[in-house]
């Protein structure tokens, strides 16, 4: 029987420790079927990570963990096209504007590594610019790029206007360089916690589609009534029964 797990975002994780997951293959394989560039904005711990991680396995084709997922199965997903992923949190481990750009730079120069590729050191936007250029030049494929909690440099300091004025600058920065690779990347998707960053001062991610409020994927994150009923009435029957 499969096990509950709090707080797992790997995806990977989950499939492989046989942990509780609620199918949400199918909204992604609309979702990759209808374009290229998304936004989704949802509250923490609603499972915007765990969304990201599935694409990433899903891109990498990794078809043994969705064996037994919709999109594994009657041939929906060609596992055989794989391309390069990069995927960022922009969570950073403090939040002073020096404080976010080296962790801009470590995270995409451990990137960088991990397909034995040199990215320099300068700003966060062009190393951005740098590894996707280099990694669709060793691949011969364009890139996925996955961005989780983009406004988080900002939103986790609302209290602090200085610090948070100074974090949209380097973000400004680092979106603009992003907005730049379109031709390099074969999907993009983004999440945060609050749409107001979005629109606030950049216009660096407005080519992006917005599924925050479009009922189609209403259900792509969280629990429906039919999954905490298929998934967990096993754990928690009495509970269960009423809702």
């Amino acid at each position: 029987m499969s096990r509950i797990t709090i707080g797992e975002q790997e995806f990977s994780s989950i499939i492989s420790e046989n942990l509780v997951y609620a199918d949400k293959t199918e909204f992604i394989y609309n979702i990759i079927d209808a374009g290229k560039w998304f936004f989704l904005s949802r509250p923490r711990r609603f499972g915007k990570s765990l969304l990201l991680s599935t694409f990433k396995e899903l891109f990498r084709g990794r078809k043994e963990l969705f064996e037994k997922l919709w999109i594994g199965q009657k041939n929906r997903y060609n596992f055989e096209e794989t391309f390069p992923v990069v995927s960022l949190s922009m969570v950073p481990t403090a939040y002073s504007s020096n404080d976010l750009k080296r962790d801009l730079k470590l995270k995409l120069i451990e990137t960088a590594k991990r397909h034995n590729l040199t990215i320099g050191e300068t700003t966060p936007g062009y190393m951005l610019f740098t590894l996707i250029k280099n990694l669709k030049r060793k691949y011969n494929k364009n890139v996925v790029l996955l961005i989780d909690e983009y406004d988080a440099p900002v939103s986790y300091r609302v209290n602090k206007v200085d610090i948070a004025e100074a974090n949209q600058d380097i973000l400004n920065e680092f979106f603009a360089y992003m907005k730049s690779l379109t031709e390099d990347l074969r999907f993009l998707f983004v999440t945060g916690i609050t749409n107001y960053s979005f629109i606030w001062r950049s216009d660096a991610l407005n080519h992006l589609n917005d599924l925050t409020l479009n009922r189609r994927y209403s259900n792509i994150c969280g629990f429906t009534y039919k999954e905490m009923d298929a998934c967990f009435k096993v754990f928690f029957p009495s509970t269960l029964k009423l809702l």
